[in-house]
């Protein structure tokens, strides 16, 4: 018997490689039981689940769904088919439980032979391999980034288009059986993540008409809003993700979408460039980053920063939001909450599993790039050439915060004490030269006064822990 086994994150609308052979569909531990997740993300897999089981059904496919693991034990000895898994722990457990295995390209990536350690370089290369925005060779508009373009804050009497919801019998079946689990996080009659391929090319044909033209200059902008969650980005990092949306059928929509060029490249950019530069580095670096530190960080996540008590009104807000949507733009995940977990000093291990747990479009492949190498700098350096920290005047750049507010001072005296206890890692780093030279030019009495404040809020932070 010829079974293919699938799992949370490959649910693909295009079924021509199941079709003469029996469907497992897994509900695999490590997507719903390895921690306690946030609860829309198991809502969305069990419900994305079910609409997929239907779908396979009603295209003439046998397929049989698992709650546990006993497939692993039931089927060990036919000829198994899998999609290319992308996750260290789970090829582990396939390859030491099944031995006839045949593997198929994962459609839901590119994944270029190209082991570039630099994302713009990494970058370039697929936009000349895939001829995507280039002219006789060249790049359109003489050049491959348009990152610059994209870094403007919300106007005040901007309108952000409203975000779809989403209600089938599969989320509200959901919704009961994930009772049973223990989970994190909020779920209400709010449920933005679609669960369907329809649901999915709704959100998607949505973003394009409603806010792509406004999600290039505003891509990077920040919001204290409570209840706007995604601003101009498009939500359709989960739908992609676990396979509702086809990446070519994706990248076609964007290049063909009537929007200006820095939001299309933008978008490009993060699809073919940093999506698959991550899952590069994964494949080639995976091992070896989450099993670094380079600051030799011990501390784990504050209760108060879990419990949105911190004191930072940014951190906080992000953290209110999270618990609500289960999702923060890249933003808001690098530069407020990544940045600060830097200046905190939290152990590598202990992010990554806070970014696993919470949020609902993270996955392994995704999330060791991004924690390790990205935002916490745990490996010293190979992907990213200096540490993504940043003072108060970058939140407040790029957001509707006030400079007035009592949150500045603390975020400003981290940034320093966090430069004056590392700088000798950084001495022979010429991106951090204008940052340690201001650093050993500072008048002893103020930084003496941000060590100080630093040190009250970090003791007082980390005293009920």
């Amino acid at each position: 018997m010829k079974i293919f086994i699938l799992y949370p994150n490959q649910l693909f609308k295009n079924v021509a490689k199941l079709k003469d052979k029996k469907v497992l569909l897994i509900e695999e531990p490590l997507f719903f039981t390895q921690y306690e997740f946030h609860i829309q993300k198991l809502v969305l897999h069990r419900a994305s689940m079910k609409f997929y089981e239907n779908y396979l059904f009603q295209n003439g496919i046998e397929v049989e769904y698992f709650e546990d693991e006993s497939y692993l034990e039931r089927y060990k000895n036919q000829e198994i088919f899998i999609y290319e898994l992308f996750d260290n722990y789970l090829e582990k457990k396939v390859y030491k439980n099944f031995s006839n295995i045949t593997t198929i390209k994962n459609p839901n990536f590119i994944n270029p032979n190209d082991s570039n350690k630099f994302m713009h370089n990494f970058y370039k290369n697929r936009r000349v391999e895939e001829n995507i925005f280039m002219e006789n060779g060249k790049p359109l508009f003489g050049k491959y980034s348009f990152d610059s373009e994209n870094r403007k804050k919300l106007p005040k009497d901007i309108k952000i288009p409203p975000t779809f919801c989403f209600d089938n019998k599969y989320i509200n079946e959901a919704k009961e059986y994930c009772k049973k689990f223990k989970t994190i996080g909020d779920i209400n009659e709010d449920f933005y993540y679609p669960t369907s391929f329809d649901e999915a090319q709704i959100q998607l044909d949505s973003f394009i008409n409603e806010k792509f033209e406004n999600f290039g200059d505003y891509q990077d902008a920040i919001t204290k809003e409570s209840k706007q969650y995604f601003l101009f980005h498009s939500n359709i990092s989960s739908s992609l993700n676990i396979g509702l949306i086809d990446l070519n059928d994706l990248i076609e929509k964007i290049i063909n979408a009537n929007a200006p060029y820095n939001a299309k490249e933008g978008f490009i950019r993060q699809i073919i460039g940093w999506r698959e530069f991550m899952l590069k580095i994964y494949q080639d670096d995976g091992v070896k980053l989450r099993n670094s530190n380079f600051f030799e960080f011990k501390n784990e996540i504050p209760t108060k920063i879990l419990e949105s008590k911190s004191g930072i009104t940014p951190l906080d807000d992000c953290i209110k939001k999270l618990n609500n949507s289960s999702y923060n733009h890249h933003i808001e995940r690098l530069m407020i909450l990544g940045n600060l977990f830097l200046l905190l000093e939290i152990k590598p291990n202990s992010v990554y599993e806070f970014f696993m747990r919470y949020y609902i479009d993270a996955y392994d492949w995704v999330m060791v790039g991004n924690v390790y190498g990205m935002s916490g700098f745990s490996d010293g350096g190979s992907i990213t050439t200096k540490p993504y920290i940043a003072s108060s005047n970058y939140i407040l750049k790029m957001s509707d915060y006030k400079k007035s507010e009592p949150w500045c001072e603390i975020v400003d005296a981290l940034y320093w004490r966090f430069l004056f206890k590392y700088s000798p890692k950084f001495e022979k780093n010429p991106r951090m030269a204008m940052q340690i030279n201001l650093l050993k030019k500072m008048p002893k009495e103020k930084l003496e006064n941000h060590l100080k404040i630093a040190d009250d809020f970090i003791k007082n932070l980390f005293i009920a822990n």
